[in-house]
């Protein structure tokens, strides 16, 4: 480093010593920059290429000397000639003092040059031999006289690169201190861990047992336990010093041989030693392989080569294609790479990176604690193929004690930014309190290539598989989970528990569905079959006449029309009557005059007084109802429906007496007591078709899911109590004659009942489920499995896809394995012919959209010839038209609008077998797409009185959930911004200065419908009204009738003016005549008459009170506008004579 240079100053005397000087500081610090700044060795290019015959090609390039010299080849350059070469700048035989012969390349001469020969005349010549590009300084002395003139010019510096080749055995000797030639590491491939060996011939068939999965994990830890621990103690006492880590507090071999002894003992967790043994080499290659591009040098040796650069072994291969610049040579012994400067690149971050590795891999070796868990954990990880920083931290570290801690060390990226607290593991609530960190299932795991499962070990094996089984049906975990047994722990019931039949399970399925269907749509049919009311009640008042008729000698009579039943009154017009429960129309009389005619609703055990009054002869024609007629008549005030036999069932079973049924939830034993009861007029129509839609619910609780928990002999049992009920209620709808066609449609049903024989086909697929389960539970043995899934390794999880395997032992886990493919069935594909199955149709998937809503589907199973569809299944109601428009396998659906309020729509069909009764169900599956244009919005129109207003406007179109605002704009930009809400429901309008000016300005907005994508335009006008005209309304007159005694609602004339609000409404002038109430800021105005009798008055009175004015106030909640409106209670409706 030069500490000095010189400064000139007016009229100093200079000499050549001041100019060297300033010239050696500014070259030195160009070639000191170039060193310690960016770096030393060859940039890029400069790759030697010969024939090994006669001829050498040096590609362009650059490279820089450890002095600074800049050594460039502007472009490819062939040489073919040599010439021993004199070192005259006296860099070789000077300090370096070498005796070896020098040749140097020169291109091909214009003209003979004595001491340059052809390369080619000296065979072998270019054979192990290293080139060398080489920059020689000369310095010259321009001191001369010429005529008169013998001024002193000075001396003039040549620098001169030249191509030098040297054997290969002197290559290394050009350097004054240990030079840098570059071998690669070696890649940690000897440091891979064995797979544990399970060979047929070492462990026969029925003789692996967990012992010996013990004994092949740790013959393949002690393997590598001796070139592991050389190569990590080597590693770890090399780069320690220089990254400053803390050290070991013991050495890595005798760590492991004490973790080795410690799994020894009761070989629990051994699986764990060998996870352990694989990330610690796996550790290393990481640590390699960082060290490796670490290669930058602090202020290299200037005498490394300090004029020159190796630029590698000639080699034969000048007709090879040419190797760009920019791709990097292979390093070797005989070519300098390029050392960058700490400063350049992301070296720095390389060294850092280098230094966490380090003390990871030193925090591994002491961190290393297995006991078995507390709870079952799975949790998402990048996969045995990532690095390790990027993977889950396993359960066999321990995180406690104090800094330097594990958490911190284990992936680099998360602990530059100080996100450890990111990190999953096992034992992530100790550090963590998010959520997506304690309970990372619960949140998406799409880029998850793995699940790490631990925990597990030494737990029940029936815990295991339900927690399994539990967690991957909850999160969707894309994997599947299989239980084995090592040979000598498995017995019959653990078995017969795991072993699955997947063929006959799926043969099942089938078979149950279809019975599942049959007996569905026969409990539905008799459960809501209405039988005739057999619950009375009362219906009793008086008749009167009216006062203006003649004395009536006539009885009184009371008539039902419906039914033409008569009750005679009393001599005081008293009646009572007792009526099946229904509603009805009931009509008083008295010789030629007649009364009222009014309607009825009877319930059971209740008693309904109504008074009538005769007022009218017979001969003027009948009166008009009191009340509404049977077909306006609101349902909820007249219709009286008739009970279901599902309600029936539903009442009895809430009122049963504990003591008559003990075990109330006995269905069958309640339809028992029922029809015992003592009430024989409920056997045909209800209580026997309630049995019926009990045994049949009964029956569907007899199909479960799995084959292996079928009760045939419960299931016969239902069966035979099913058809004895049904032949029962069958012989007692036949003693009926003549039949009505509801009679006739439920003896269809009965012999649909009576026709069942399912069961027959059920027993069949069970007897072959327990004979193969017999036959095949060997099958679930550990070797057998190994022996069907080579593949089996251990991995601490499962990748996804894939299926997770766990081994046991006398009831509990001893181990685990996984395979990356999801796994057969472990009992083996085998096949049992059912003869009265079919198989299902492949399911179809097909599109409709709402503008091409018909369509005719195509079955492949029918065109092919093989079945022919039979009919559909499936009732679409009224969303579309279903049909079989060929039997050879078209079928035709014409959707309806209301279809495309779904996203999609399952239907079911029927296929039989040519040639046989076989017949199956197909299924297909529609996406729909409802493509529909979306209604145009109303324009929306509003006013203002503020030249600077700020509107939030809401329209209608986007009212529904399903609708969003997603632009809007003011088509002059003067005018106005419209901005939508965050809400996506209201557009704010914030008026500028031109609004003013025109007074009005023009919105234009775009609704989407979120669940189809649809859009449409709408428009909205903003007027600017500084004097705004009261608000018009029309008026409302409502007849009221005051004897109804029930609130009249008075629907206000604001249907067009959605902002408008009711502000006021005026008392009533009369109030005892009712009350006026207000049910929202927009109505309705409900009316309540006063139950209190008139008072009472003359004719000439009442016409003046039968009509009410009442004023109400409104206004404009957007623009301020107000305005006032009437409303008229015409109480004419009420003139008798009071």
């Amino acid at each position: 480093m030069v500490k000095s240079y010189p400064r000139f100053s007016p009229n100093q005397v200079l000499t050549d010593a001041h100019l060297n000087e300033v010239v050696e500081y500014l070259d030195r610090e160009d070639r000191v920059s170039r060193t310690r700044l960016l770096g030393v060795g060859i940039v890029c290019g400069l790759e030697p290429r010969s024939d090994l015959r006669e001829r050498v090609v040096v590609g362009r390039g650059c490279g820089v000397t450890t002095q600074g010299e800049l050594l460039v080849v502007e472009e490819d350059t062939a040489f073919t000639h040599r010439r021993e070469y004199t070192d005259a700048g006296q860099y070789f035989t000077g300090a370096r003092k070498l005796d070896f012969p020098l040749w140097e390349l020169v291109e091909t001469p214009q003209a003979p040059t004595p001491g340059v020969t052809r390369i080619g005349d000296a065979p072998d010549f270019l054979r192990e031999r290293v080139a060398v590009l080489y920059l020689e300084r000369q310095e010259k002395d321009l001191r001369s006289c010429v005529e008169n003139d013998c001024n002193e010019k000075g001396r003039r510096r040549y620098l001169t690169p030249r191509l030098l080749v040297v054997a290969r055995q002197d290559a290394l000797k050009l350097a004054l201190s240990e030079d840098v030639t570059f071998t690669p590491p070696a890649p940690p491939v000897t440091l891979r861990v064995p797979r544990p060996g399970f060979s047929d011939r070492e462990y026969p068939f029925g003789k692996l047992n967990y012992a010996d999965v013990v004994s092949a994990f740790t013959a393949s830890v002690v393997e590598v336990v001796r070139p592991l621990s050389e190569a990590l103690e080597k590693s770890i006492e090399r780069l320690q010093p220089a990254l400053g880590t803390v050290a070991l507090s013991e050495t890595v071999a005798g760590r492991l041989r004490a973790a080795q002894q410690m799994f020894l003992k009761d070989g629990r967790g051994v699986q764990y030693l060998y996870d352990w043994v694989k990330e610690l080499s796996a550790a290393y290659a990481e640590l390699a392989e960082v060290a490796a591009r670490m290669g930058s040098r602090c202020c290299p040796d200037e005498d490394l080569f300090a004029q020159h650069l190796l630029l590698g072994e000639l080699e034969d291969n000048l007709a090879a294609s040419y190797r760009p610049a920019r791709v990097p040579r292979p390093p070797g012994r005989h070519r300098h790479p390029f050392l960058p400067s700490p400063a350049v690149g992301n070296q720095a971050e390389l060294r850092e990176r280098a230094a966490c590795l380090l003390q990871r891999l030193i925090l591994q070796v002491e961190k290393f604690s297995w006991a078995p868990g507390s709870r079952i954990a799975i949790t998402p990880d990048a996969g045995p193929r990532a690095p390790l920083g990027e993977r889950t931290l396993p359960h066999h570290y321990s995180l406690a004690g104090g800094s330097p801690s594990l958490l911190d060390h284990w992936s680099y990226d998360l602990t530059r930014f100080g996100w450890q607290d990111t990190m999953l593991s096992y034992s992530a609530e100790h550090y963590s309190r998010r959520g997506m960190v304690v309970d990372p299932l619960r949140y998406e795991h799409d880029g998850a290539a793995f699940f790490r499962i631990e925990g597990h070990l030494e737990q029940r094996v029936d815990d295991v598989l339900a927690y399994l089984e539990e967690q991957r049906r909850a999160f969707g975990l894309p994997f599947q989970v299989v239980a084995v047994a090592f040979d000598d722990a498995v017995t019959q019931g653990e078995l017969d528990k795991d072993c699955r039949s997947a063929d006959l399970e799926a043969v099942y399925d089938g078979l149950r569905e279809e019975y599942r269907c049959l007996l569905e749509r026969e409990k539905q049919y008799f459960e809501e079959l209405t039988p005739p009311p057999t619950e009375r009640g009362k219906v009793k008042g008086r008749i009167t006449k009216s006062a203006d008729l003649p004395e009536i000698h006539d009885p009184l009579r009371l008539t039902v029309l419906d039914t033409g039943q008569t009750v005679t009154a009393d001599n005081e017009g008293h009646f009572e009557l007792e009526l099946p429960e229904g509603a009805y129309v009931l009509q008083s009389s008295a010789g030629s005059w007649v009364g009222d005619r009014i309607f009825v609703e009877v319930q059971a055990n209740l008693e309904l007084e109504q008074d009538l009054n005769i007022r009218q002869d017979a001969a003027s024609g009948p009166m008009a109802p009191s009340r509404a007629s049977p077909a306006s008549r609101p349902p909820y005030r007249f219709d009286v429906p008739r009970k279901t036999i599902k309600e029936y069932i539903q009442d009895f079973i809430g009122q049963v007496d504990p003591k008559e049924a003990p075990d109330r939830f006995d269905l069958l034993n309640l339809a028992s007591i029922w029809t015992a009861a003592g009430k024989a007029e409920f056997v045909q129509h209800i209580g026997l078709p309630a049995r019926l839609a009990l045994l049949l619910g009964q029956a569907l609780t007899m199909l479960p899911t799995d084959l292996a928990d079928l009760d045939l002999e419960k299931l016969r049992r239902n069966l035979t109590e099913l058809k004895k009920t049904a032949s029962t209620l069958e012989s007692k709808l036949l003693s009926n004659e003549p039949l009505t066609p509801g009679q006739i449609q439920q003896l269809q049903h009965l012999q649909v009942i009576q026709g069942l024989c399912r069961v027959e086909l059920l027993a069949t697929l069970k007897q072959g489920f327990d004979a193969r389960r017999e036959a095949q539970k060997r099958r679930l043995f550990f070797s057998a499995f190994l022996d069907a899934h080579p593949s089996l390794e251990h991995l601490g999880g499962v990748p996804r896809g894939g299926t997770f395997v766990i081994a046991y032992e006398d009831g509990l886990v001893k181990a685990d394995f996984a395979l990356s493919y999801t796994c057969c069935d472990p009992c083996g594909p085998m096949l049992l012919r059912v003869q009265d199955s079919l198989p299902p149709p492949a399911d179809l998937y097909e599109t409709l959209s709402f503008v091409e809503p018909n369509k005719t589907l195509s079955i492949p199973e029918a065109v092919a010839g093989n079945v022919f569809v039979r009919a559909i299944v499936t009732d679409p109601g009224d969303l579309a038209t279903l049909k079989v428009e060929d039997p050879g396998g078209k079928l035709r659906i014409e959707a309806r609008p209301a279809l495309f309020d779904r996203q999609e729509y399952t239907f079911e069909y029927l296929v039989q077998a040519r040639g046989s009764e076989k017949t199956a169900l197909g299924k297909v599956f529609l996406a729909l797409i409802n493509d529909s244009p979306l209604p145009k919005p109303a324009d929306i129109r509003r006013r203002t009185a503020e030249a600077k207003a700020v509107l939030i406007i809401a329209p209608p179109a986007a009212v529904p959930v399903s609708m969003v605002v997603v632009s809007a704009a003011v088509t002059e930009e003067a005018l106005g911004v419209a901005t939508v809400e965050k809400t996506g429901k209201e557009i704010r309008f914030q008026a500028r200065a031109g609004f003013a000016q025109k007074k009005r300005a023009d919105i234009s907005y775009t609704l989407r419908n979120i669940e189809s994508n649809r859009t449409v335009d709408g428009t909205i006008v903003i007027l600017l009204e500084e004097k705004l005209a009261p608000i018009e309304l029309r008026e409302v007159t409502v007849k009221i009738n005051r004897l109804r005694l029930v609130s009249t609602a008075i629907e206000l004339p604001l249907k067009d003016m959605p902002d408008v609000i009711v502000e006021t409404i005026d008392p009533m002038s009369r109030p005892e005549l009712g009350t006026l109430t207000l049910n929202a800021d927009r109505g309705p105005i409900y009316f309540k008459p006063s139950r209190s009798k008139s008072p009472k008055s003359s004719k000439e009175e009442h016409r003046e009170k039968e009509v009410e004015l009442v004023t109400y106030s409104v206004r404009d909640t957007v623009t301020g506008a107000k305005g006032t409106g009437r409303i008229v209670l015409d109480f004419s409706s009420i003139l008798v004579d009071l």
